[in-house]
């Protein structure tokens, strides 16, 4: 942890939502925000997200993940072979 960190936030870019979880490490505060995936800018939706939290990147440990590129693959590979029954 740096000495300015002052949050840890998650986030989780999904095809429909974006979500974040904040914790402030001073407080143990918990925070978490919904906005909708913007799938041509995905930092817009990260940004939105961010600003309703009041979350400053400049202080924070960012974790990320994402299901954007493996759920159409995943679509394809499971469910195709239903569409042809």
């Amino acid at each position: 942890m740096r000495s300015n960190e002052r949050y840890r936030v998650g986030i989780d870019i999904g095809g429909t939502f974006t979500d974040l979880v904040v914790v402030d490490v001073e407080g143990r505060t918990m925070r978490a925000e919904k906005t909708l995936t913007t799938p041509e800018d995905l930092w817009e939706g990260i940004a939105t997200g961010l600003g309703r939290a009041k979350v400053l990147l400049d202080q924070s440990e960012i974790a990320h993940g994402t299901t954007v590129v493996a759920e159409p693959e995943f679509v394809r590979i499971w469910f195709a072979p239903l569409s042809a029954v």
